[in-house]
């Protein structure tokens, strides 16, 4: 994605399109997308909601075919919500959209559903480590799941093992129960 920017004091010939890489951490660009995107909000999330619509018979493909992991490294990769809101006031400028810049704008949002509900996964992991963490301190927790985006089980209470994988022996292994 490239934009046509304008160089104050310099003649019209002057313009230049930059690669929105270029553009990425430039206060000035970042301002407008900004200020753009607060003053058309709802027509941008309606603009979302209509997309997330048009695309979800690919959301739950991908959610019953593929394993997290894929997903996250097939179909997302590297994700930076900057480019998404750029590229949506970029789609928002335009009368009639072509047909290819329709479809990146569906690739862009597919991806930020994904890089979102990964998001929202990790960040319920860290409050449940938290809370491992407030009723026992000394306990070393980490949370891997490569295969869905499903959260913790939600229930009164949970069990963790702690674990040598060190040692040999499975004494060392011990189970304890709390009640949250």
């Amino acid at each position: 994605m490239e934009f046509l920017i304008s160089w104050v004091g310099f003649p019209e010939s002057e313009n230049s399109a930059l690669p929105f890489d270029n553009l990425l951490y430039n206060m000035v660009f970042l301002e407008y997308i900004n200020s753009y995107f607060k003053t058309h909000e709802y027509d941008i999330f309606v603009t979302i909601a209509n997309v997330k619509e048009k695309i979800k018979k690919h959301i739950r493909k991908a959610l019953v075919v593929k394993k997290k992991v894929e997903i996250m490294h097939e179909e997302v990769g590297p994700f930076d919500p900057k480019e998404l809101r750029a590229y949506l006031v970029f789609y928002h400028q335009i009368q009639n959209p072509p047909v290819a810049v329709e479809r990146k704008l569906e690739r862009y949002i597919y991806r930020s559903y994904f890089f979102e509900m990964e998001k929202i996964q990790r960040l319920k992991h860290d409050k449940f480590i938290e809370e491992v963490k407030r009723i026992d301190k000394d306990v070393d927790v980490s949370i891997e799941n490569d295969e869905d985006f499903e959260v913790l089980p939600i229930s009164s209470d949970f069990t963790y093992i702690k674990k040598n994988f060190l040692a040999d022996d499975v004494n060392t292994t011990m189970s304890e129960s709390f009640i949250r």
